[in-house]
């Protein structure tokens, strides 16, 4: 009986000591799956931030090119109410 109960022990240390590792191995696990996913979101932010970058470059070099603001929020003139007045023509 004491046989027994003392193999009965050592079993149950042995399933302990196995479901031990086993959750430190799944908390490793999901650490390391935290990381991995907060790398990916910083990689997702620095991508997003220089699309945005190339896309100011892109539309300012359109700008310059076509000579007008391509934004459709930006004032512009709307009609044109200067007056053109001629030089009057020189006497000599």
């Amino acid at each position: 009986m004491l046989v027994e109960k003392k193999k009965q022990l050592e079993e149950r240390g042995i399933q302990l000591e196995i479901k031990e590792k086993s959750e430190v191995q799944e908390r490793e696990f999901f650490t390391q799956e935290r990381e991995s996913f907060k790398r990916e979101k910083e990689s997702v932010e620095r991508e997003k931030k220089l699309m945005e970058e190339e896309f100011q470059v892109q539309r300012e070099l359109l700008e310059i090119y076509y000579g007008y603001p391509t934004q459709k929020n930006k004032p512009g003139i709307k009609y044109d109410d200067t007056i053109d007045i001629e030089p009057e023509d020189e006497k000599d």
